[in-house]
């Protein structure tokens, strides 16, 4: 069955390079993604077909909405609704969990750094 433990501070930390995504696992029909980031910020983007969940497992980002900022230190999260316009500021360095259904991130939606 496939069961195991993971330590997402230390799966974000064995991360080789930033604005690589590592997948974790997948819940139902959602796939799980570490990711690392540092000093960069995406177009606004929208995913069509699912919400989308960030949680800061270290540094800190803003995510940004059409009108509305929200600052995310380690421990917060925050879901953006499907259809929810938003990019990501990340000004020093982030490590972030992000949920989304399966086949949503895709290169155009990270700055073309998905997939490699």
């Amino acid at each position: 069955m496939g069961i195991e433990k993971i330590n997402l501070t230390a799966a974000a930390a064995g991360i080789p390079e930033p604005f690589r995504y590592l997948k974790v696992g997948d819940l139902n029909d959602h796939a799980l993604h570490l990711l690392r980031r540092e000093n960069r910020t995406l177009e606004f983007h929208v995913y069509e077909d699912s919400d989308g969940l960030f949680y800061v497992i270290g540094g800190s980002m803003q995510l940004e909405l059409r009108g509305r900022a929200f600052h995310l230190e380690p421990g917060d999260l925050l879901i953006v609704s499907r259809g929810a316009e938003h990019r990501p500021v990340c000004t020093g360095h982030v490590e972030v969990l992000l949920i989304e259904r399966s086949g949503t991130l895709s290169r155009a939606n990270t700055g073309g750094t998905f997939g490699y």
